[in-house]
Formats: structure tokens, C-alpha cells, sequence
């Protein structure tokens, strides 16, 4: 009787686990396809090796030289300090609302892996893509085979990259991977998460690749490192200890934004901070 009792509750957990998670993944996207209408963006999908990659992308000017390449962050990897979600997908588009604010010619936002969309659409749809392998080899394999893709798309010769929090992450790595990167804009950045989860208390991400690692690989890059007033997931001295392993104090440069939180208060100072110049 008590196990049939337990298999009974355990099938419901799951059966709710699982209606949440697809109307948590329906709502980010109905959100994310609202700001992409409401500001010219056109969805797409690309197919990488590993991972089905989401994208939203504006180019007015294709074949200028340029594209400017927005990189989502955890999104909602977390519903708790120490509880995972089932779904990544960002509830709420911020990275994709700066990058509708963005007057570039050409405006291209990334998802991460596992973002819009869900097991029955990601083969390699897994919990750990979005936890302790978020910043994986093939996290990252697949994130620069889909920059590829754009970069062709786009007729661009070269890239700027733009990464908030976790996506900033990325974009460092990656930006010390490629040869074509003509500047690197981080927001809130986790440049060194094993110090951030050191800070913070939680477990460390085996199975990750650490940006900090890849800091003096990037030292011909013109950088912005834009870090929030109030972080209480960024420490700044985390920020200031990447921007000194660079170790080029011509080319990268920290700015603190007031008014600013981890992940608020970056869309109203946006437009302001595009017209920073990144040395």
C-alpha cells in the first residue's frame, strides 16, 4: 500500500514538475517572440553539432563588415539558490530587449543551449547544460559553431561580442578562441565563476571551462567590462581581479553603473552605455 502510495505522489511530482516547466518555457518564449515582433527582430534556429541554438536577428546592413552578437545569460537555470529548474529558457527577454535598443546594423541575439526549448525538441536536452557543464566543451564548441554560422549569414568579417552574467562568460572564452573578434562588451559578467561560487557559497562547476583562465589570451581586444553598482551575485573586486589578469590596461577598460543591480536597471541605462567607447 505504501509503495503504490509513493509511485501515486511521485508520478504526480513529475507530472506537475513537468507542466511547469513547459508553461515556464512557453511563457519565456511568448515573451521573447512579443519583443522580437515589437522591434524587427526574425527568429531562428541553428543547428550545430551538438545543440539546436535559438537566435532572434536585425540586419539592415548585410555585407558592411560587421555584426554585433548578443549572448544570453543562465536565463532560468535557478528557482532557488540550490534548486535547479527544468527549463532554462529566460522568463523574462532582457538580453534580447538591450539588444533591440542597440542601433548596430546588424543585431543578432543568441540563446544558450537548452533555451526555447525542451526534451521533446533538444536531443541533448540535460539539466547539466544549464548547472555544472554550462560552460562545457561542447557548450562552447557549439556556441562558436553557431557564431560561425551568423558571422556568414550576416556577410560580416568580423564580430563584437556582448554577454551578460553567464553569457559573458562565454563570451570571454570564445573571444580568446577566435581570431575575428573585434571588441568584447560584458554585462555583469561571471568572468571567474570559481570564484563566484566560492563567494556564494554553492557548488563549483566541474565540468566548466573558467573565463579567468583565458583573461591574458585576449590581451589585442578592445574590452568594456560594464559591472553593476549593487552585485549581490558579482562581487566588482571579481571583475577588477579579470580586468588586471588581462594585463592590458591600454585596451580593457571597467565601468561601474550606477543604478544598476545583477539584473536590473541595465535596460533604462542601455542606450547611455552604448555610446561608451570600449578604450
Amino acid at each position: 500500500m505504501k509503495t503504490a502510495l509513493l509511485l501515486f505522489l511521485l508520478m504526480t511530482f513529475l507530472a506537475i514538475d513537468s507542466s511547469f516547466a513547459r508553461s515556464y518555457y512557453e511563457e519565456g518564449l511568448k515573451s521573447a517572440l512579443k519583443c522580437a515582433l515589437e522591434n524587427g527582430f526574425n527568429k531562428g534556429v541553428i543547428q550545430t553539432g551538438y545543440f539546436t541554438l535559438t537566435t532572434f536577428s536585425r540586419i539592415h546592413d548585410p555585407g558592411n563588415g560587421k555584426v554585433r552578437i548578443y549572448i544570453e545569460g543562465d536565463g532560468s537555470a535557478w528557482i532557488g539558490k540550490r534548486t535547479l529548474s527544468t527549463n532554462p529558457t529566460p522568463k523574462r527577454p532582457m538580453v534580447l530587449q538591450l539588444a533591440a535598443l542597440d542601433d548596430f546594423p546588424n543585431v543578432v541575439y543568441l540563446g544558450r543551449p537548452c533555451q526555447y526549448t525542451d526534451a521533446k525538441t533538444e536531443k541533448n536536452f540535460d539539466k547539466k547544460y544549464w548547472s555544472t557543464e554550462r560552460f562545457s566543451r561542447e557548450v562552447m564548441n557549439s556556441t562558436n559553431e553557431a557564431i560561425d554560422r551568423i558571422k556568414a549569414d550576416a556577410g560580416a568579417d568580423s564580430i563584437e561580442i556582448v554577454g551578460f552574467s553567464g553569457g559573458a562568460a562565454i563570451a570571454v572564452i570564445l573571444t580568446s578562441w577566435r581570431e575575428d573578434v573585434s571588441g568584447l562588451i560584458t554585462i555583469a559578467g561571471n568572468v571567474d565563476h570559481v570564484s563566484v561560487n566560492s563567494v556564494n557559497k554553492v557548488d563549483q562547476l566541474t565540468g566548466s571551462l573558467n573565463p579567468i583562465d583565458f583573461a591574458h589570451e585576449m590581451k589585442n581586444v578592445p574590452q568594456r567590462h560594464f559591472a553593476a553598482e549593487k552585485d549581490r551575485v558579482i562581487p566588482l573586486k571579481i571583475t577588477e581581479n579579470f580586468v588586471t589578469r588581462t594585463g592590458d590596461e591600454d585596451l580593457v577598460r571597467l565601468t561601474v553603473v550606477r543604478g544598476t543591480s545583477h539584473s536590473n536597471g541595465w535596460v533604462k541605462r542601455w542606450k547611455d552605455l552604448l555610446e561608451y567607447p570600449l578604450i
